[in-house]
């Protein structure tokens, strides 16, 4: 199909989306750049941001991601992210909900590396909710 793009995007839990698609924009650690079909190779690392998936000329998809690394070919986009969150199905009571739980445990880690950790995720959820769109 010369006017589609393979576009994948894995975690390390799951392989979330695998789809041919018109266009993908995503957030490039230089700034947010498409990829269409027979775009060159590029290999990109990426913020923390959303990536835009495009049909008929229009947004049909957006996935939230906390950074990652974009491998682009000829033929698709691969986006490989620790973390992701599909905008469309989220609620936000949801996920002010994980937020909230792990806001509660903030102090009362021994271990500095899972009080880190909980850190980390607060972060990512604050951001997640600051970008859902309800």
């Amino acid at each position: 199909m010369e006017n589609k793009t393979n576009f994948e995007l894995i975690t390390p839990s799951q392989r979330m989306i695998n789809q041919e698609i018109e266009m993908v924009v995503v957030p490039g650690s230089e700034g947010h750049f498409g990829v269409l079909p027979l775009h060159a190779h590029t290999l990109s690392t990426l913020n923390r941001g959303i990536v835009t998936l495009y049909e008929g000329g229009s947004p049909m998809n957006e996935v939230i991601i906390d950074g990652g690394i974009a491998d682009v070919t000829p033929s698709g986009c691969s986006i490989l992210v620790e973390r992701a969150e599909n905008l469309s199905g989220l609620k936000q009571s949801e996920i002010q909900k994980r937020f909230n739980d792990f806001k509660s445990k903030e102090k009362t880690f021994e271990n500095p590396a899972e009080e880190k950790a909980n850190s980390e995720e607060i972060d990512w959820l604050k951001f997640v909710l600051d970008n859902i769109k309800d």
